[in-house]
């Protein structure tokens, strides 16, 4: 069973990939529905660190100082196989979200790495109306 002790921070090819694959659809999905554009402030979360990584839009990524109106905290974590890693992304909106009654979004799952490209598998992905962080 992997522990907060497994947390780490990704290589930068997981984590675009996982922004790219996972991420940014379920943010599109959701601005979507709600009719607000996003502007997210991605992070990776190992334990109780934060470390800042970009910002992100629908039409950019950058690593510059924008009004983000959505923070995301990414978390990996080791596992007993090599190439598998569990991951959890979590999405807290800001008030203009909330008043649409749409609190963020919580994505659970894992990563296999053995191949060239990761396979990411979604084994949960809840709309949030309460906004409280959760470790996993």
């Amino acid at each position: 069973m992997a522990t907060p002790e497994d947390e780490f921070d990704p290589h930068w090819s997981l984590l675009e990939a996982i922004v790219e694959e996972i991420l940014t659809p379920a943010l599109a999905r959701t601005s979507n529905q709600i009719g607000k554009p996003f502007v997210a402030r991605v992070a990776v979360w190992v334990r109780d660190t934060e470390i800042p990584k970009f910002s992100l839009s629908p039409t950019d990524r950058g690593h510059y100082d924008v009004e983000e109106n959505t923070d995301v905290r990414i978390r990996f974590r080791q596992t007993i196989k090599a190439t598998r890693h569990l991951f959890s992304i979590q999405v807290q909106h800001a008030e203009a979200w909330r008043q649409q009654k749409l609190s963020g979004i919580w994505i659970k799952g894992d990563v296999d790495i053995a191949q060239k490209v990761p396979i990411f598998r979604v084994r949960d992905e809840t709309i949030r109306y309460t906004g409280e962080w959760k470790k996993w």
